[in-house]
């Protein structure tokens, strides 16, 4: 299937000046034609057409055909571009809804143009038995609870970011069959998939096809089986919704893995639109365990536990601070100036170029006896999140609460504000971590015992205090079901506030079936929509690498330099 190649201009910032000859002195107002545009393209087909003319009303009455004197323009540059003024082409890369505009100056037009495209794809990686396409000809879909393959992943109604990793869609197929027919449909959207496997990676085009298309917008997608030995019955199987949001997720994604027998626990980073991540510390050959990351927002800047004492690194020249302290949490201030500390149930302040304590010595805060944990920062620097507990191990709490802790900034701590309130020891709430706009807090709770607790969910509250959002699609919603028992754990946001990412022990379609050994997975929230649960089921983040257990991620606001 080939693509044409896109070329977007984007116009650049100009001094304000006065047009000595104004091509459309007294135009009042602007129609474009035609208003309402639709086009269907068979793809692989070459860029199409479409033609619009602009017609400008004047205030002498008069008016005329103005196309050649306005800026065209169309709200999505991927599903084609204005070649010359009024002549719209196609790049057959997307299709959609598209609002066009012609304007001059502060008079303007508009009108819409719909693109739709269809094609069908062979799967080059598991290509289907010969006359794959033949198979379902004709023959209407029946569900067979043997022989009907079953969608694995991704869940129903997950929503994804615009220029991800292509997703893997995966199903349970039954052995009888060896030919599956993938189907995404919308009203911009007709595309079938012929494959011989229980899972199919899109190539960047047919991703760009599905995602681009549906910017802010969902597509179906349905999975059928056959038999080429025995041709006869389609079996017809599950169908979905999957959602895309209207533009990427920023940032960077980092993440620790955790030690295991012949690998040591170290740092990890990948952009999302990556299938693999970057080693990221310790620098060198080490096998010394590097754990429990924290990154300040501004990318540069991270505090980790080395050896179980705080080192603070400067991702951007590759060097390190060593320190004495003991760490088992931490928090980059905002700034890049300060990290709080936690271990063994104490609050301390370093600073972060010099390690220096900060208020005395050894940076030690006095909080007149609570045993606190997990410290995460305000985004404006003046409050920090923690952890309060009655007791605190490496792997535990007992009445683990949700607190903040105004900073006057000169290392002084104030007295902690319960926001998050815990009823007993086995009811513990931890981990918490701020929105970018300072509003919220994301946390987990679980009942009883933390370490790997497989009941423990993800929640949201009111940084300034009231009921918590039970994150529930987030937290338990798998493909065709709902899961309890998925030991989610340590969300962070993304640098936009639109998405969560957190580790958990969830299974991962066929390829991972079974429950255990954290990966990063990523859900999209939206605050705005007056949802009791605003989050969406979540989806794997391909860049990591699925064999082994990932832990603590971290999402930086830009791509991190390392030399």
């Amino acid at each position: 299937m080939k693509y044409v190649v896109l070329a977007i201009w984007c116009a650049g910032c100009l001094e304000h000046v006065e047009l000595a000859d104004d091509p459309l002195p007294g135009l009042t107002s602007l129609e474009v034609m035609p208003s309402d545009t639709s086009i269907q393209i068979a793809l692989p087909a070459a860029a199409e057409t479409v033609t619009f003319a602009a017609i400008g009303h004047f205030s002498d009455g008069s008016q005329r055909d103005v196309t050649a004197d306005v800026a065209w323009l169309a709200d999505d540059p991927v599903p084609g571009m204005f070649a010359t003024p009024g002549s719209y082409s196609t790049s057959n890369r997307a299709g959609g809804h598209l609002a066009i505009r012609a304007e001059h100056g502060t008079v303007t037009a508009a009108a819409t143009l719909t693109i739709r495209l269809s094609a069908t794809l062979i799967d080059s990686a598991f290509p289907p038995p010969e006359g794959a396409d033949g198979l379902f000809a004709g023959a209407t879909p029946m569900p067979d609870p043997m022989k009907s393959p079953v969608i694995a992943y991704p869940a129903a109604a997950t929503a994804f970011p615009q220029a991800l990793a292509p997703a893997l869609f995966q199903y349970k197929a039954n052995p009888a069959t060896d030919t599956y027919r993938l189907s995404f449909e919308s009203d911009v959207l007709d595309l079938r998939v012929y494959t011989g496997s229980d899972r199919w990676r899109p190539e960047a085009d047919a991703w760009t096809l599905i995602a681009a298309s549906h910017r802010g917008a969902t597509v179906t997608w349905s999975v059928d089986a056959a038999a080429s030995t025995a041709p006869g019955p389609v079996y017809a199987g599950t169908t979905e919704p999957l959602a895309f949001a209207d533009a990427p997720a920023p940032g960077r994604l980092f993440y620790a893995t955790k030690s295991k027998p012949g690998t040591t626990a170290a740092v990890f980073a990948g952009e999302l639109a990556a299938t693999s991540a970057d080693h990221v510390y310790p620098f060198a050959a080490d096998t010394t365990p590097a754990t429990n990351e924290t990154i300040g927002t501004g990318g540069a800047t991270m505090a980790v536990a080395y050896g179980g004492h705080l080192h603070v690194v400067d991702l951007v020249r590759s060097q390190d601070k060593a320190t004495p302290a003991p760490m088992w949490w931490a928090a980059v201030s905002p700034d890049g100036r300060v990290v709080a500390v936690a271990a063994m149930g104490m609050l301390s302040l370093f600073d972060a170029v010099t390690g220096a304590g900060i208020g005395s010595p050894d940076g030690h805060v006095d909080l007149g006896g609570k045993q606190v944990t997990h410290p995460a920062w305000s985004p404006d620097g003046r409050q920090l999140a923690v952890t309060v507990a009655t007791m605190i191990t490496p792997d535990d709490l007992k009445g683990g609460a949700i607190a903040r802790l105004p900073y006057n900034g000169n290392g002084a701590v104030g007295p902690a504000v319960i926001v998050v309130p815990s009823s007993a020891d086995t009811d513990n709430s931890y981990a918490p971590s701020w929105s970018p706009d300072g509003a919220y807090l994301a946390f987990v709770h679980t009942t009883g015992v933390v370490k790997d607790a497989p009941g423990s969910e993800l929640r949201l509250v009111a940084a300034a205090g009231g009921p918590p959002i039970v994150l529930q699609r987030a937290s338990h919603q798998l493909a065709g079901m709902t899961a309890a028992m998925l030991a989610d754990t340590t969300p962070v946001w993304s640098p936009d506030g639109r998405w969560l990412a957190f580790a958990t022990q969830r299974p991962y379609g066929v390829v991972r079936p079974m429950a255990g050994g954290a990966q990063v997975w990523i859900t999209a929230l939206d605050l705005a929509s007056g949802d009791p649960d605003p989050s969406a089921p979540a989806f794997w983040s391909a860049a990591q690498d699925l064999t082994t257990e990932n832990v603590t991620p971290c999402w930086t606001v830009t791509p991190t330099v390392m030399q």
